[in-house]
């Protein structure tokens, strides 16, 4: 795992969970991300991804995540997945059941129609 990187995950309610990353995503990152998802997969019916504090995302690890999330997809059950900030479409899309991929240049678009 990268020395930097955490996970922050809590629970709103019984329904949502969020999990916030920060620091540089590599191969072991992908891991620890990919057993945590695998754990509360079909115990909650949202899960939202922060990737907001991700510094770096190593291609390693982004091909980790994508090659593992396998049992992810077939344990989801009712879960549904929400992926946010910079790194948001290279970590959902796909790869998760379910996923809505919000990037920061489509909350920063959406934001600015609002004013």
């Amino acid at each position: 795992m990268a020395v930097n990187f955490r996970m922050n995950a809590y629970r709103k309610d019984n329904r949502r969970m969020i999990v916030r990353l920060s620091g540089d995503f590599d191969g072991n990152s992908a891991w620890e991300l990919v057993h945590m998802l695998l754990e509360q997969s079909g115990k909650v019916d949202l899960v939202e991804l922060d990737t907001r504090g991700l510094k770096t995302l190593v291609p390693f690890g982004r091909n980790v995540f994508l090659a593992q999330t396998g049992p992810v997809k077939r344990k989801a059950g009712r879960t549904h997945f929400v992926v946010s900030g910079p790194y948001a479409d290279e970590l959902g899309g796909e790869a998760l059941p379910r996923a809505v991929c919000v990037s920061s240049e489509a909350r920063m678009r959406t934001s600015s129609r609002k004013r």
